[in-house]
């Protein structure tokens, strides 16, 4: 649905209202708002100021649309890698945004490897000039202890390894 549908990864916490119509407390998880119809682009110019859009893959939408709207901030697509031998852990690459939350700044694509190893779980940034090393040794299904030791200037990493 997210790679085929036009998205708007939504910044901060919806304010939901109780049965007076008075403001509630926020919602505790961020949303995605997802448009299925024939009007995207009608989509983009309602909700593109409350969050990050992207557009529809579909491409007879995309033509009619014409969605080339933030094309920095499309979601790229790397293939989770997460079956390795026993006991070497599992892992996965998978896109996000810093600063999604924020009402000061802009939202950020950032590179992530979330993990599990020793015990122990994470979610940690892949800082730039390690990307292309890192999403080799995923592709290829290294042990997640290779991986990690290029993520060790994460204090987390660095006690799962016992660093």
């Amino acid at each position: 649905m997210l790679a085929t549908q036009a998205v708007c990864f939504w910044r901060g916490r919806i304010q939901f209202l109780d049965a007076d119509y008075l403001p509630a407390a926020p919602a505790q998880k961020p949303y995605v708002l997802v448009y299925w119809g024939d009007n995207s682009a009608r989509f983009k110019e309602v909700f593109e100021q409350y969050g990050v859009f992207k557009p529809s893959t579909d491409s007879s939408t995309h033509n009619r649309d014409n969605n080339q709207v933030l094309g920095g901030n499309i979601l790229h697509s790397i293939p989770p890698n997460t079956h390795r031998k026993h006991g070497e852990g599992s892992g996965n690459l998978s896109w996000g945004y810093a600063n999604a939350n924020s009402k000061k700044k802009k939202p950020i694509k950032q590179l992530y490897f979330e993990w599990e190893y020793g015990g122990m779980r994470g979610k940690t940034y892949v800082r730039s000039h390690l990307k292309e090393e890192v999403t080799a040794l995923n592709e290829s299904k290294a042990p997640v202890i290779e991986i990690l030791e290029l993520l060790t200037y994460n204090p987390k990493v660095k006690k799962a390894l016992g660093i």
